[in-house]
C-alpha cells in the first residue's frame, strides 16, 4: 500500500503487461510512449495518424489497441498498432464501417475479441481482421442491456469482463462479472 514512485505530466496511461512501458494519451491522436527505468521515465511522441478522437486504449503482449473515431470520418473502429506506432490492422463491422463504443479488445488464439459497450455486443474477428460475428449480451450472458465497463485477460487466457446493469425491479444498478473461456 505504500507509494513507490510518482511521475508527473502523464494524462491517461495504459500499461504494457511487462510494466516497462505504456502509452499516454488524452483524446487526440498525438500520444506518447512512456518508458520506465527505475525512478525515471522518458517519453517518445507517437501520432496515430488514422485516428481522430480516442475513446479507449488497451495494450496486450503484442499490440496497442486504439478504439477511436477514424480520421477519415468512417466511424468508430479499433486500430491495432505495434509499439513503434505502426498500424498493423483495423477492426470494423461486417460492412467495413464503424462500431459502437469498444471498451475492451484483445488478441486470442484464433483472432480478436472485443466488447462493444454501446451496442452491448461481443465482437469476434479472425487473425487477419476479418469480421466473424457479433453476439448479443442477452444471448451470451442472459443480461438485459448492460454497460461493458472493463475486462482483463487472466493468466490462464480466460477473460474476466465487468459490466453494470439496472436490476429488473429498477431498485439498483448492479455490477456483474463473467469469466469467458474457450
Amino acid at each position: 500500500g505504500a507509494c513507490v514512485n510518482t511521475y508527473t505530466d502523464i494524462d491517461n496511461l495504459v500499461m504494457h503487461p511487462s510494466g516497462e512501458w505504456g502509452v499516454d494519451s488524452f483524446v487526440s491522436n498525438e500520444c506518447r510512449i512512456i518508458s520506465f527505468s527505475g525512478d525515471t521515465c522518458s517519453a517518445t511522441p507517437v501520432i496515430f495518424a488514422e485516428v481522430d478522437t480516442i475513446m479507449h486504449m488497451s495494450i496486450d503482449e503484442n499490440n496497442i489497441y486504439v478504439c477511436a473515431s477514424a480520421a477519415d470520418d468512417s466511424g468508430h473502429k479499433v486500430f491495432i498498432y505495434n509499439k513503434d506506432g505502426v498500424l498493423q490492422n483495423t477492426l470494423c463491422d461486417s460492412e467495413g464501417e464503424g462500431l459502437g463504443s469498444i471498451t475492451f479488445v484483445t488478441q486470442t488464439a484464433n483472432g480478436f475479441i472485443g466488447f462493444d459497450g454501446n451496442m452491448r455486443d461481443v465482437l469476434l474477428w479472425k487473425k487477419d481482421g476479418t469480421f466473424i460475428a457479433e453476439i448479443s449480451d442477452e444471448d451470451l450472458f442472459d443480461t438485459n442491456y448492460p454497460w461493458f465497463c472493463s475486462s482483463t485477460v487472466l493468466s490462464d487466457g480466460s477473460i474476466l469482463t465487468l459490466m453494470t446493469s439496472e436490476r429488473e425491479d429498477q431498485s439498483a444498478t448492479e455490477v456483474l462479472v463473467f469469466q469467458i473461456t474457450g
